[in-house]
């Protein structure tokens, strides 16, 4: 299994960009894997200039709903019209961050135009894609909010005030190679 970096927020290979965010191209003995897909379209220029090609991307998963791992899906659907795409239903919520109480808050969801993609496999709980590739979601808010996280918010309903972001919508990849689990 090979995994390739290609968005993050500090710059890795001296010729590509980086953001705030992230996205990783996964080569495993069966598939061809893209976790998140970063802010903006900047990991399609890293893909280029590492190597990696996205039209070889069969199985798309994105941790969570918010722009900083989801925001460059549409610049890939573009790219690549045949990969299943995975996402929680619950990601599909209005986020923001709230960095000031005095300031308006700043929508931090995904593109609204994804929301409504037929390419995308809305989940409401675990996957078991295949005996390499499995989903599982509802991990919760076991622990206090962390204090980077504490300015992160959501919608639960068009007339609701904004609550703490609980994650509900985040989920992890677990890859199965030989005898190991590899937790994404």
């Amino acid at each position: 299994m090979k995994i390739t970096t290609l968005i993050e927020n500090t710059k890795g290979a001296a010729r590509c960009a980086c953001e705030h965010g992230l996205s990783f191209y996964i080569e495993t003995k069966r598939h061809t894997i893209l976790m998140d897909t970063g802010q903006s379209a900047l990991f399609l220029e890293n893909a280029a200039k590492l190597g990696a090609d996205l039209t070889k991307v069969d199985t798309v998963v994105i941790s969570h709903g918010h722009y900083d791992h989801g925001g460059g899906l549409p610049h890939f659907m573009k790219v690549n019209d045949h990969a299943a795409i995975y996402l929680q239903k619950s990601a599909q919520g209005e986020f923001y961050s709230v960095d000031k109480p005095d300031q308006p808050p700043r929508y931090n969801g995904l593109a609204p135009e994804i929301i409504h993609s037929d390419r995308i496999t809305w989940l409401e709980g675990d996957l078991q894609i295949d005996d390499e590739l499995a989903i599982f979601a509802g991990i919760g808010q076991r622990f206090p909010v962390p204090a980077g996280n504490a300015k992160l918010k959501a919608r639960l309903s068009p007339d609701s005030n904004l609550i703490q972001d609980d994650f509900r919508h985040e989920q992890c990849l677990v890859i199965s190679q030989g005898n190991k689990l590899i937790l994404l």
